[in-house]
């Protein structure tokens, strides 16, 4: 049974799944380059293509499922409805009244747990009647598609009602930035004073939803913060504005903490999902592992709507299948259609772009397929000598990104309670969490101003980068290498060779490498190996 998702919101994406497993995941942005594309045109293309016959649907597909959060009886975007009416000609499931279920689902069949509690913790859910949009939702979840709703809440224009999201989206806008980029106002948190201020969940009536930003897209507000949005947080005179986003981190926190908690009790059940776009909050989900050690916890990796479209498909299939299966998602390096990397410049090994990272180079990576979440974990990655006190400096500037943004790190497995408090952990591939650092005078270049580090431990599975960790070691004698996505600023995540390509030569990039054919390019060209 083959079944397609298409989710044409924000961040807009197209999946297949086949008898259960993945045969096809796209995130539109990646394929047009326009950041949170939401039409999803160029993904449906590209799957009628690789299953159709002749770029036609005919018997490509058993059904559809679309994952757009909307109101009951409007229907999808029209773009989506024409490709599902009018060429995949197929049994459609809508799950636009449903948009939290999608979240919830990829969830828990990620997860690997036979029963959990799911807490997806959202922006803007399905718009239920006309007014009220889903928040937060708690479902009981087991197999094969049992998603009991225990608990919803809900945020209204009016004011009347507000949302950990909603209330979070106050401190994004007073920074200037878009509601969808709050991942800078969490950068910026760990600049502010632990100080006590107003209660924000007292009175939805502190705030203001306007607009603020962009044509068409209104923003929450404080009302008392009215004049005094920037674009640009400055680096002298940033304190009022990092002192409101940690009031803003720690009370929404605390707030997804109190949930989590109440339903623990109520239920017994100790193995929690914490996805939606609140569930990409690296420092929420240490607190949540810090102060609930005897839960057992899984952060879903593509939390965001892109993952919407896999999601729909994944419960449409065990709810038609039946299949009581387990089958832990185990990476997410499957985003994108196979190609062949060509070889490019000069061979090389890993052992010589370690030594090239021991001497302060900048080097991206480029190696198979892409990840499908929005955080590189090696696939897609620029890498930087960790113990370097001036990283930062030197990769935000080829990045072209904010001053107050942390960069995460790659640790080997076996050394990350050497370097980390693991919080209970014995692993941290996805990179969903931020955890202490031992020795920050160690490594500079990855912790940041609270002295947290988001982590992704590697184990041999990722045999290209445990091979560079690894030499790294031997010559350092540490494994700890700073990582980001290679992109620059604005710019989704590098999706072809041609890509990296270019943003090696625009970027400022030392090298790039490519593991798969065992080449790089180089910058200088009479530089040593």
């Amino acid at each position: 049974m083959r079944i397609i998702g298409i989710s044409p919101a924000h961040d807009s994406s197209v999946a297949v799944v086949s008898d259960g497993e993945v045969e096809l995941f796209l995130k539109e942005e990646r394929l047009t380059r326009r950041k949170r594309d939401k039409n999803p045109m160029r993904s449906m293309h590209e799957a009628l293509l690789r299953f159709g016959r002749g770029g036609r649907a005919d018997g490509a597909f058993d059904f559809a499922c679309t994952a757009t959060p909307t109101l009951a009886g409007q229907g999808d975007s029209p773009p989506t409805a024409l490709f599902v009416e009018k060429i995949l000609r197929v049994p459609t499931v809508c799950y636009g009244t449903r948009h939290h279920l999608a979240h919830a689902s990829l969830a828990f069949y990620d997860s690997g747990f036979d029963q959990a509690l799911v807490f997806v913790i959202d922006r803007n859910g399905s718009l239920l009647d006309g007014n009220r949009r889903e928040a937060e939702t708690v479902f009981l979840a087991s197999y094969p598609c049992r998603f009991e709703e225990l608990h919803k809440n809900f945020w209204t224009p009016d004011g009347n009602f507000m949302s950990i999201v909603k209330t979070y989206e106050s401190a994004t806008t007073l920074i200037g930035q878009h509601p969808l980029e709050n991942g800078k106002t969490m950068g910026l948190a760990a600049y502010g004073r632990d100080a006590e201020g107003t209660d924000l969940f007292a009175d939805p009536n502190l705030f203001s939803e306007e607009l603020f930003l962009l044509p068409n897209q209104k923003s929450v507000l404080l009302r008392e913060h009215r004049g005094r949005i920037v674009r640009d947080v400055p680096r002298e005179g940033f304190a009022f504005y990092a002192d409101y986003a940690w009031q803003v981190q720690k009370q929404t926190q605390d707030k997804a903490l109190a949930l989590i908690s109440e339903w623990v009790e109520r239920t017994g059940v100790r193995k929690v999902c914490v996805t939606g776009g609140y569930g990409l909050n690296v420092i929420a989900n240490a607190h949540y592992l810090k102060r609930l050690p005897g839960v057992e916890f899984f952060f879903e990796p593509l939390a965001d709507d892109a993952g919407n479209s896999l999601g729909a498909a994944m419960h449409l299939w065990r709810q038609k299948s039946g299949d009581p299966s387990i089958r832990p998602s185990g990476h997410t390096f499957f985003h994108g259609i196979p190609t062949r990397t060509k070889a490019m410049g000069r061979k090389v090994s890993p052992a010589q772009v370690a030594a090239a990272l021991a001497r302060g180079e900048t080097i991206g990576v480029f190696e198979g397929l892409a990840e499908a979440g929005p955080r590189a974990l090696g696939h897609r990655s620029i890498l930087h000598d960790g113990s370097d006190p001036d990283a930062k400096e030197t990769v935000n500037r080829i990045k072209r990104r904010e001053w107050y943004r942390p960069f995460a790190a790659m640790v080997l497995e076996e050394d990350f309670p050497l370097h980390f408090d693991t919080l209970g952990l014995a692993q941290a591939p996805d990179m969903t969490v931020g955890f202490p650092v031992l020795r920050p005078d160690e490594i500079p270049g990855v912790t940041h101003a609270d002295g947290t580090c988001r982590v992704q431990t590697v184990d041999f599975r990722l045999r290209h980068i445990h091979a560079l960790l690894s030499a790294f070691k031997e010559i350092t004698g540490r494994s700890v290498v700073l990582n980001t996505s290679m992109n620059l600023a604005g710019e989704p995540l590098v999706e072809t060779q041609d890509e990296a390509v270019a943003t090696f030569q625009d970027g400022g990039l030392d090298a790039l490498w490519f593991p798969e054919v065992g080449c790089w390019l180089r910058r200088k060209a009479g530089a040593p190996a």
